[in-house]
């Protein structure tokens, strides 16, 4: 997104006017006011005076080029000949017309040379005394100043820096402006005398509908500030991050280890920059360009790449060539390094078709890229997502009214391997015909990693499915979660219509078309702390006075986002390019911890073009994947069990965890991130302090612990269901220094790319399948041995005891008989329970394959069944019974079923009902539409008896926060707020 190039001119009409949002200014004290803004027309102007002209430029120097809508041409005060005209400098632009509510003055530098004579202190008057329009009279006429200010001198000269000042001011009647240099300064940053320009704009002002909530007043000593959310600014750099260019900077590791970053210009005037560049270095800190790259194939110069490419080959040159050179402009926004080949891909950000209905702007549209030998040549091979409307000049019957569809670009790319998907947020916008941009909006669109970006493979978020094509379908605007849009994104009755009627600020305020998105081109990370995504937008207010605004979801295929908080008074920009940074290794914008960076380059703090902050959230209970109180057992899709070699220092697989070489302790460091501990201390890492240790297929070592070793910090980052989003009871651990995860395979261990699709041939790493590193973790129980049984000792034998001799007893006479009691039955012993036999084991069902595509076929198999019985085969979730099925005598039975070619998409499962009174057997499988791809899903790993997982399921914990269903609960922020407290995830 070309923001220097939207300041550029009145006639060009690239100022912009935020309908929605609009600036805020400072109006009479404390009070804030939004602002539309509406572009003056250049043509109607005439400039009128100036103190000081050098006639030394060549045909540059008069005042009236900075009306000509041409940045190539300047205005330039008198030097040379050892005379330079002294500061102040001042000119006098006529309007052309008496306006009642001038706002806005925008002053685009010179492009050429250093940039000498950029304004640094300024004054901006205005008169309505008629005297200002002539020169004979200006003079004396009446002057008020509006506002002063100072522009921050810029770093050393670059194409891509020549940042447009935008000065804002309470609306005032004007008929003439005055623009007063009281100080100036050059590409070198030093004090100059000389002052230049290239073109001179102006905008008028009006309230805008939606008024933001009122500055809340000046704590006093006593009073505590209260936090903007669970956001903190911890510091402001503006020394670390000094190189900005026209993309943001796409930090990523290549094959071999080696950190690089990208950024691209591809900037309007017949001789202006249009190149991708490559830096490279250890971390962002210390990097250097890489010469040879950037001087490789068409890095250098990128203008017949863009020309012959798909885009280019499709688009038009403008009908005059003054401002726009080239019929496409084309920039590289990121590179993912396939992890098959090593190949990188990258999506191209398009500009072309320059003014298409007699106005200052362009169509966008977004490409995919590829390079085979590690950048120095490119190839655009196809479309990735355009825009749903016609992108041909000038087509009225596809525009019939007063706006038109700028179409997609601005793509910011988040690989999400826990789904196996490309996410790319991108922006549009619409535009008054013969006007300006009004509104910004804000989509998505996601393609399976597997399709390496190609045509056909992205599908665009709309209606709250993801059906649209990335070629010319449909696509919601998106908008944050609340009480009124549970959704998060625009109802389809109220979305963009090129039918309808009126302006693009008519539309907008009779409720035809929605207002700018608070998500615009938002730029997304992992946050491991939380367990959330969060991303950071462009703010609405472009006016360089607002807080920057995050923003959070759990669920990437549910799109619900939530604010999390923003930067108060603590920082303000206007920021346009801006991207995540992990504080610990200063490499990875895709997973960051508890503190973490994030950059901007150009509408940054008090109008820099470069500078970072560093962040830090902090809630009660933050995401805790892992019980740290319990020992495991690690084990990959296939089963194989991480252990501890025979050295003690390195780690190989096996079937069987042992004690003391294959049970595994976590160490939480509270930032997100964990240590691996094995049974005798040690912990598991990669090398740190080389590109080694980064390297794909880099070995894993034994060492003694060091918590602050960001090469023994790793993340648990759980897999997630394809279709609903929800998090699953698997997970990677992907090491924190090189990005790379936990792989195993027969008997080896190391760090390897991620990937959601199995590769059978070639690669340039040993771990092409998925359940390489799709890993489970097991609470391990140490199995008691029973005790020995013992035999029960003998008595010793006993002596019988010899009769005593007893005397003749003396005769008695013979009693009389007793009557004898009827004897009692002797008791009957219990008769012993019979036998009981051991109950039958549940039948088992496999399946040959879990993810089909509608149209092919499904084996299902069944073990276990008695010897010719009879089952019942139904699928579900759409309920279809397929018939019956006889076992044959070995138990077992096979039914092959075609899926339907027209088969609802989604997760279904057959059930296996028996014909005896018995719970029924379930399976589930995965049906995809013929025309998508989607990533190969693990398959469980059945627990072994040695192992206890915790819930009957796995041996993870989660804490942390939850967005859906939490709207109610504020936080203070504007808009919906999110709860942060405990909750129990998928698995615990």
């Amino acid at each position: 997104m070309k923001h220097r190039s939207s300041w550029s001119s009145a006639c060009a009409l690239l100022t912009a006017a935020f309908v929605s949002a609009g600036t805020l200014t400072p109006a009479f004290g404390e009070e804030r006011v939004a602002y539309d803004y509406t572009p003056l027309n250049q043509t109607q102007m005439k400039a009128v005076t100036t103190d000081s002209v050098a006639t030394n430029e060549g045909s540059n120097g008069p005042i009236n080029l900075v009306l000509d809508n041409n940045k190539d041409t300047y205005w330039h005060t008198a030097y040379g000949n050892g005379r330079v005209d002294p500061l102040p400098h001042s000119f006098v632009i006529d309007l052309g017309q008496d306006v009642l509510n001038l706002g806005q003055v925008t002053l685009t530098p010179r492009q050429s040379s250093n940039g000498s004579g950029r304004v640094g202190k300024y004054s901006i008057e205005t008169s309505v005394d008629p005297r200002c329009s002539a020169e004979a009279t200006v003079a004396s006429a009446e002057f008020q100043e509006a506002t002063s200010g100072q522009q921050e001198a810029g770093q050393a000269y670059d194409p891509a820096n020549l940042v447009n000042l935008v000065v804002n001011f309470d609306p005032r009647p004007a008929r003439c402006v005055r623009v007063i240099y009281n100080s100036s300064w050059g590409g070198n940053s030093q004090p100059e005398n000389v002052a230049t320009l290239a073109e001179f704009n102006a905008a008028t002002a009006v309230k805008s509908s939606e008024q933001p909530a009122p500055e809340p007043p000046t704590p006093t000593p006593e009073d505590k500030p209260e936090k903007p959310g669970i956001v903190t600014v911890d510091s402001y750099d503006t020394q670390t991050w000094r190189n900005p260019s026209d993309t943001p900077a796409w930090p990523f590791l290549d094959k071999d280890g080696q950190f690089r970053y990208l950024h691209a210009a591809a900037l309007y005037g017949e001789k202006q920059a249009r190149h991708w560049q490559f830096f490279t270095g250890p971390n962002m800190d210390r990097m250097n360009a890489d010469s040879e790259l950037n001087s490789a194939g068409t890095n250098a110069d990128t203008t017949l790449l863009c020309n012959t490419s798909p885009t280019g080959r499709e688009s038009s040159f403008a009908p005059s060539r003054n401002h726009y050179s080239q019929r496409n402009f084309c920039d590289l926004i990121n590179v993912w390094v396939d992890p098959d080949t090593g190949d990188w891909y990258g999506l191209i950000h398009n500009e072309f078709t320059p003014q298409p209905f007699a106005d200052g702007l362009h169509f966008d549209s977004i490409d995919y890229a590829v390079s085979h030998d590690q950048g120095k040549h490119w190839a655009i091979p196809g479309h990735a997502i355009t825009s749903p409307y016609s992108t041909v000049r000038g087509d009225d019957q596809a525009f019939p009214e007063q706006t038109y569809y700028y179409g997609d670009g601005d793509p910011r790319l988040y690989v999400d391997y826990s789904s196996g998907y490309f996410y790319v947020f991108y922006g549009s916008r619409v535009v008054n015909k013969r006007g300006s941009w009004v509104t910004f909006h804000e989509h998505v669109a996601r393609a399976p990693i597997s399709g390496k970006m190609k045509t056909g493979t992205w599908q665009k978020w709309y209606n709250g499915t993801w059906k649209e094509p990335g070629v010319g379908g449909k696509e919601s605007n998106m908008v944050p979660v609340s009480d009124g849009n549970p959704n998060g994104y625009t109802p389809v009755e109220k979305e963009y219509n090129p039918n309808n009627r009126g302006t693009a600020q008519q539309q907008v305020a009779t409720g035809l078309m929605p207002d700018t998105s608070p998500l615009f081109v938002m730029d997304v990370t992992y946050n491991a702390y939380l367990g959330l995504y969060i991303a950071q937008p462009q703010h609405k207010d472009q006016s360089g006075r607002a807080s920057q605004e995050y923003y959070a979801t759990d669920n990437l295929a549910t799109q619900k986002w939530v604010k999390i908080g923003d930067t108060g008074k603590a920082y303000y920009s206007a920021s346009w390019y801006r991207w995540f940074l992990d504080s610990a290794n200063k490499t990875n914008s895709s997973i960051v911890g508890k503190n973490f960076r994030a950059y901007c380059s150009f509408g940054c703090k008090d109008n820099r073009v470069a500078d970072l902050i560093n962040l830090s959230v902090e809630v009660e209970k933050p995401y805790k994947p892992i019980d740290t109180s319990k020992v495991y057992t690690i084990a990959n899709g296939s089963g194989q069990m991480l252990k501890v070699s025979s050295d003690n220092a390195s780690l190989t697989t096996g079937s069987k965890a042992e004690e003391n070489n294959g049970t595994w302790v976590f160490k939480d460091l509270d930032d997100g991130s964990y240590m691996i501990l094995s049974a005798s201390g040690k912990a598991i890492g990669v090398d740190s302090s080389s590109n080694d240790g980064r390297a794909w297929d880099a070995p894993i070592k034994l060492s003694t612990a060091d918590p602050k070793d960001v090469g023994q910090q790793w993340f648990a980052i759980p897999l997630v269901d394809q279709i609903s989003g929800e998090k699953t009871a698997t997970l990677r651990l992907v090491n924190r220094y090189s990005g790379l995860t936990l792989a195993m395979g027969d008997s080896s261990v190391a760090t390897a790319p991620q990937r959601s699709w199995d590769q059978d041939t070639g690669g340039v790493t040993r771990y092409m399948k998925v359940n390489d590193q799709a890993l489970t973790l097991s609470e391990f129980i140490k199995e008691e041995p029973e005790p020995a049984p013992q035999p029960e000792p003998e008595p010793a034998p006993q002596p019988e005891p010899e009769p005593a001799p007893q005397p003749e007893p003396a005769p008695q006479p013979e009693p009389e008989p007793a009557p004898q009691p009827e004897p009692e039955p002797a008791p009957q012993p219990e008769p012993e329970p019979a036998p009981q036999p051991e109950p039958e084991p549940a039948p088992q069902l496999t399946l040959d394959n879990v993810n089909v595509k509608q149209g092919e076929k499904l084996t299902l198999r069944i073990e276990g069944l008695k010897a010719d019985e009879i089952v019942n085969i139904a699928v579900h979730s759409d309920l279809m019974q397929l018939g019956t099925l006889k076992a044959e005598k070995d138990g077992t039975a096979t039914f092959t079923w075609s899926v339907p070619k027209n088969f609802k998409p989604g997760t279904h499962h057959f059930e296996v009902k028996r014909a005896e009174d018995v719970e029924s057997l379930s399976i589930a499988f995965i049906v995809r539409d013929r025309g998508t791809l989607i990533p190969t899903v693990p398959q469980p790993i059945a627990q072994r008896q040695e192992e206890k997982t915790a819930d009957g399921r796995n041996g993870l914990a989660h804490t942390g926060i939850s967005i859906a269903g939490l709207l109610a609960v504020s936080v203070g922020l504007t808009g919906a707020g999110i709860a942060i407290g405990r909750k129990k995830e998928s698995y615990a």
